[in-house]
């Protein structure tokens, strides 16, 4: 959004310039003139950042850790993840039943598509979320690098020893109240979007061990933008339902906690008819934060 809208006004200022100092405009049948300067203009601009953004993120290392992670990155990131979602089409309906502070807060949704996230990061964008993602997220073209400079946590699900090095990397970031961590408890995306898959409710030692709340929220449309694009927009519903505070799991283990978070989602997804699906899913991510 913000850099078709910095396309938007450079556009517009431009070709009203070109047209003032310009000297090519002398009647109503040389308007073609501006309007062909402002499109060229916006087209300019759009095309200039994207190739920005490129430039930074084309010699990154993934293979070096990182020491920091980099706001500077991360606001590449933000802006590409803006310009993504504006232009696919996605009208985001926000419906909140709770209030939130100031955080850091733990935020759990269900997986559609990759625009979930992607929203999320917008729609919280006070909270400077660092999701949990799987490493085939950070093999993508220009997001990958962006999001492994911003310090996104790389989860290796074959890998128990750098799996756990994720949760524990996670743990701080919420301790040092550095930024919010999310994730998508159903650890995969659920293609045909009528079922809530079963959890890997290891994912819940997070929030437990660093002691924060828990942002219960669901998502439904993510699925419908592909196939609407570019022809038609697509209306997405993001719900806030719960925030479940440290003092109401306190003595509970992350598979009850886990339960009880899957119930909240599926009860709210049920309006927008999704059904239950029971899928023998246990022994995943848990055995890797144990």
């Amino acid at each position: 959004m913000r850099l078709t809208v910095l396309s938007l006004i450079v556009g517009v200022i431009g070709s009203v310039l070109f047209s003032i100092f310009g000297g090519v405009v002398d009647s109503a049948r040389d308007i073609w003139i501006p309007l062909v300067a402002f499109v060229v203009l916006s087209i300019g601009v759009i095309a200039a950042g994207l190739l920005f953004c490129i430039a930074f993120t084309f010699f990154v290392d993934q293979t070096k850790p990182i020491k920091k992670p980099s706001k500077f990155y991360y606001f590449l990131y933000d802006v590409v993840d803006d310009f993504l979602v504006f232009w696919s089409g996605a009208k985001v309906k926000i419906n909140s039943q709770v209030e939130l502070g100031e955080g850091p807060y733990f935020f759990t949704v269900n997986h559609r598509s990759k625009f979930d996230t992607m929203i999320l990061s917008i729609v919280f964008r006070k909270y400077k979320i660092r999701f949990v993602a799987k490493t085939e997220n950070f093999r993508i073209p220009l997001a990958g690098p962006a999001i492994y400079k911003s310090g996104f946590l790389e989860l290796k699900r074959d890998n128990n020893r750098e799996a756990l090095k994720t949760v524990l990397k996670a743990i701080e970031y919420l301790k040092n109240k550095e930024f919010s961590v999310g994730i998508c408890p159903e650890g995969t995306r659920n293609q045909n979007g009528r079922h809530l898959l079963p959890f890997r409710n290891g994912c819940f030692k997070i929030p437990l061990r660093a002691n924060v709340p828990i942002v219960v929220t669901t998502i439904e449309g993510t699925e419908k933008i592909h196939k609407n694009f570019p022809f038609k927009r697509t209306r997405v519903y993001l719900d806030v339902l719960k925030v479940i505070k440290p003092c109401e799991y306190e003595g509970k283990t992350a598979t009850v906690v886990g339960h009880q978070v899957r119930a909240l989602m599926l009860e709210n997804l049920k309006r927008y008819g999704v059904e239950e699906v029971k899928i023998d899913n246990e022994a995943d991510f848990n055995s890797q934060v144990a």
